[in-house]
């Protein structure tokens, strides 16, 4: 910024600040605007797809000043929004993140100043749905078997299912394809066993 720059910016804080106070009575929505171009425009980001802005605005106001805007706050704030979005269109200018703006008590900044603090957010990431182990195909792990030259025995069969005792339930290795028998214990099929397969 040059010293001409600098100097205007300067003075103009000087007849916005005490000198201005002298002849306003209170914080109007238009030099809150002003505000916020401003502090839009004071920190940009030259990346290479354009010049980005902050999309996050902190207006910090006395609480009495402040104490003046709370029952038009939420669309005060939008319509600054909205503003500050069509500046940013107009001057090829990016957001990182849907804009906003809040207005913030703060006991630290006098009356009838206004003093606002700026952030590039991004958006919160979408979580990603959770990912799960696909269902094995028929035969693939046979298959897996095979092509690793596994040649371990088969597993003999395990506890019967449903409580079906160890007698009903087939004996010795199990046949190729075989990963159980299914026990049947009531009903018309009670005492059948049945192979199951994957």
């Amino acid at each position: 910024m040059s010293g001409i720059d600098q100097f205007e910016r300067l003075m103009e804080r000087a007849v916005e600040g005490s000198v201005g106070r002298m002849f306003r009575s209170q914080v109007q929505p238009a030099e809150i605007g002003r505000r916020l171009e401003r502090a839009m425009e004071a920190r940009p980001l030259v990346s290479v797809d354009g010049t980005i802005v902050p999309n996050d605005y902190r207006v910090h106001l006395n609480p009495e000043d402040a104490a003046t805007f709370k029952e038009i706050e939420a669309p005060l704030c939008q319509s600054f929004e909205q503003w500050l979005g069509e500046i940013a269109a107009e001057r090829g200018y990016r957001f990182m993140g849907p804009v906003h703006v809040r207005l913030v008590d703060d006991p630290q900044v006098g009356r009838r100043d206004v003093q606002v603090q700026t952030a590039l957010e991004a958006p919160s990431p979408t979580p990603r749905p959770l990912e799960r182990d696909p269902i094995p195909q028929r035969g693939s792990y046979r298959d897996e078997r095979t092509r690793l030259g596994d040649s371990s025995p088969r597993p003999r069969m395990v506890a019967p299912v449903a409580g079906v005792p160890a007698p009903h339930a087939p004996s010795g290795p199990l046949p190729q394809g075989v990963v159980a028998f299914l026990a049947v214990q009531h009903g018309a099929l009670a005492g059948r066993t049945f192979p199951l397969r994957f």
